[in-house]
């Protein structure tokens, strides 16, 4: 049994209004607040600082998801959508679970980083999110409750290496007791293959990879798979295209709808992950609606293009505290705010560390991938000074805007 009280903050959007249901399960109804902000205006902003784009013929690339939320208007950001959070403080005691309900365009918010009494939601309540009341009844139907097996892939585009990915799934694996499947050996056919041999085994299924949402076809949404054994890819003149690569080589949310998926959780450590097509009727299409559909009770997944250290020490801690015994939920939480409270001198001193770690096998990589990591910190310090216009030490928190420590969010089942 959960200690803590859960609370159901449930949005619907109007033209003119948005109406809040508060659910508890000692209340004999709900109760209902008047959010006054247009929904006209709501999609404008959310277009504007967190929609996907693609680049038409002739025109430049259009700025990604990260940049977007990067150079974010906080203040304007708190001040416009904070009326969105602030009826749950009186629903709500601190350390309650708080599950959003977003609905239409709020789907792509994290409501999560709005502030009430001067601090975050997420550090005041543990917070996840649901498409809808009847799929997290779902979800907590499909609740396997053990996390003993672990599955996981990463770095697994050659032509594309993302080191941190690579380091990102060795630690995970680590703290599981087992070996990832990296690079080549992270391909599609393998996925497949123990998701039907082993599919009551694994009890975690974990990607490290690159990941690319479809604005157009959402269900054609994808994460990156190294190429199959033969090294050639086959791919006919009409092959859909997702980020220049051919479709083939992703396993996209189209294809989990046809599995059979037994896992209690799914890490979708990728960008735009979390990002869904939205429908008439509300209706979310993408990885969300695909591996929940499939049989996943939770999933932990991006709202943006995320960055490669903070994912990584995010990652690490977020297990850490699942091996530890913290639910999925309170294991987000805290891994959130330590990204977000991480100084300079303490992400330093990680990737120093593994040094120490290392086995012969991977001391190669490890140097080059701490020395890349090292200099991006410091890359930081100096991106900070120029904003803060006067010099910043080791002590800085280099990762406590939101692009950083808020883009992965877990929907499902909190246990």
């Amino acid at each position: 049994m959960c200690a803590n009280r859960i609370v159901l903050a449930e949005y619907f959007t109007t033209d003119d209004v948005t109406l809040l249901f508060g659910v508890r399960a000692d209340w004999e109804e709900p109760e209902v607040v008047e959010i006054k902000q247009p929904l006209s205006e709501i999609r404008k902003y959310v277009t504007a600082n967190f929609g996907v784009e693609e680049a038409k013929d002739g025109e430049e690339q259009p700025a990604t998801s990260f940049e977007k939320v990067q150079s974010l208007d906080l203040d304007e950001w708190q001040s416009r959508f904070s009326p969105f959070v602030e009826p749950i403080l009186k629903w709500a005691e601190p350390g309650d679970y708080v599950y959003l309900v977003p609905h239409d365009v709020l789907h792509y918010l994290p409501l999560h980083t709005l502030k009430v009494e001067g601090r975050y939601l997420i550090e005041r309540n543990p917070v996840l999110y649901t498409p809808s009341a009847s799929v997290l009844k779902y979800c907590q139907a499909k609740r396997k409750g053990r996390r003993e097996n672990i599955l996981v892939l990463g770095d697994s585009a050659s032509e594309r290496p993302l080191s941190n990915a690579r380091s990102e799934a060795l630690e995970v694996a680590n703290i599981f007791g087992t070996r990832p499947y990296l690079g080549q050996d992270a391909r599609k056919s393998l996925v497949k293959e123990k998701l039907e041999k082993e599919r009551d085994d694994i009890d975690i299924l974990h990607f490290a990879c690159h990941g690319k949402f479809h604005s157009v076809q959402a269900l054609k949404s994808g994460i990156l798979m190294a190429l199959e054994s033969d090294g050639e890819e086959k791919t006919t003149e009409f092959e859909i295209k997702l980020d220049g690569l051919p479709i083939s080589r992703y396993l996209t949310a189209e294809e989990f709808f046809g599995m059979e998926m037994r896992a209690d959780l799914v890490t979708l450590s990728a960008c735009e992950s979390g990002v869904n097509d939205i429908r008439p009727g509300d209706e979310l299409f993408g990885f969300m609606r695909a591996l929940i559909y499939a049989g996943t009770p939770s999933v932990v997944m991006s709202l943006w293009q995320v960055a490669d250290i903070s994912t990584e020490l995010f990652m690490v801690n977020f297990y850490q505290g699942l091996k530890s015994g913290d639910t999925k939920v309170e294991a987000l939480q805290k891994a959130q705010l330590y990204v977000k409270d991480l100084t300079a001198a303490e992400a330093k001193a990680y990737y120093e560390g593994k040094v120490s770690k290392s086995t012969s096998a991977d001391d190669k990589f490890h140097q080059k991938q701490i020395g890349e990591a090292v200099q991006s910190i410091y890359r930081k310090l100096l991106d900070a000074e120029e904003r803060e216009g006067h010099p910043v030490g080791l002590d800085y928190h280099i990762f406590n805007h939101p692009v950083y420590w808020a883009p992965f969010i877990l929907v499902g089942d909190w246990k």
